[in-house]
């Protein structure tokens, strides 16, 4: 499941990165994209932790590391921190 997850992740990106280098759209798009595919990627990760895991309380470290993430990319996202005027 995990790797599943991986390679269709690694897919995505790479045919975002292709919009954004050769169709000129905004890198924003990445951001979500990535966003979207660490979040699919953690709650997966949290749910294996949670159910098959020895130490289930681990799935809560990682949901908090999900939610760090998330916090950063919509601050970067929200002030405009890579300086690129949004198409």
């Amino acid at each position: 499941m995990d790797w599943c997850i991986r390679i269709s992740s690694a897919i995505v990106i790479i045919i975002t990165q292709y919009f954004i280098i050769y169709q000129s759209h905004s890198i924003y798009v990445f951001l979500v994209t990535a966003t979207l595919f660490a979040v699919l990627d953690y709650s997966i990760r949290a749910l294996f932790e949670w159910e098959y895991s020895q130490n289930p309380k681990q799935s809560i470290l990682t949901i908090s590391e999900m939610l760090i993430l998330i916090t950063v990319i919509a601050i970067v996202i929200r002030l405009d921190l890579l300086n690129i005027v949004s198409q």
